[in-house]
């Protein structure tokens, strides 16, 4: 059980404690983690609206949609990049599309940056926003 495997639970813990220090519209917002007796939470933002994955349902998007949500989504990866983050887990299931058609990273697997990769992981973020090499 999740709960039971310490080093899962303070991974689960540091996560949370790492994304809830950012502060960015395209992020979902964590406003506090902990434990209460046995049971561990994360306190966030209610969201109302659906993930991607829903959200495509299996089609092509419109490409403003596609540009619109693309940008907001390599932005907010540009925020937690340059706070020496890395989501770990980016996937249509794992952004949210809020009714009023804003994005938002959710799932928060996320860790720091080691240094000495900092310049290729943002050579990585720059060839996906360019679409070529920097």
């Amino acid at each position: 059980m999740f709960a039971e495997d310490r080093g899962r639970l303070a991974r689960f813990e540091r996560e949370a404690r790492l994304l809830a220090s950012l502060n960015h519209p395209n992020i979902c917002t964590l406003f506090d983690v902990g434990r209460e007796r046995e049971t561990s939470f994360i306190a966030m933002g209610l969201l109302e609206g659906q993930t991607l994955r829903e959200h495509i349902g299996g089609k092509p998007l419109q490409l403003l949609e596609l540009l619109e949500l693309g940008i907001q989504i390599v932005d907010a990866l540009a925020a937690m990049h340059e706070n020496g983050i890395v989501h770990r887990d980016i996937k249509p299931s794992n952004v949210f599309v809020t009714d009023r058609g804003q994005a938002k990273l959710q799932n928060h697997r996320a860790r720091r940056r080691r240094q000495h990769r900092a310049e290729s992981e943002s050579s990585e973020l720059c060839l996906l926003a360019n679409g070529h090499p920097a």
